[in-house]
């Protein structure tokens, strides 16, 4: 039988409705609330994977590039020192060539002497 209207039994049972009601809402809020929380941290972890990917591809990269630095900077120092050694060749050609000169310049004075 069903309680009479306005009777404290069917007030009872209505609160009972409205209190399932509102644990229902309660527990379809706590799922969205779980659900995007879920999400949320899915999409934290993932940007954390890429910026780890990120970071070892550019310390990769870094340490690549460092290489070849290290590559160029030998042989700029190789080239440098093929260039001393061919200017000091040249040098050294250039002073016997002038020496060789100053000595045939005395040999033509010592012989436009003789001659007068």
């Amino acid at each position: 039988s069903e309680p009479e209207p306005g009777s404290v039994a069917l007030r009872l049972k209505e609160k009972d409705n409205l209190l399932v009601q509102v644990l229902v809402d309660q527990e379809r809020q706590a799922t969205r609330h779980q659900q995007a929380t879920e999400e949320l941290l899915n999409c934290v972890m993932e940007r954390d994977r890429v910026i780890q990917e990120l970071s070892e591809s550019h310390w990769e990269a870094a340490a690549d590039k460092a290489e070849k630095l290290r590559a160029l900077q030998a042989q700029l120092s190789a080239r440098e020192r093929e260039l001393a050694e061919h200017r000091g060749l040249r040098s050294a050609a250039a002073q016997e060539c002038f020496s060789e000169l100053a000595a045939m310049r005395a040999l033509q004075e010592h012989k436009d002497q003789l001659i007068l």
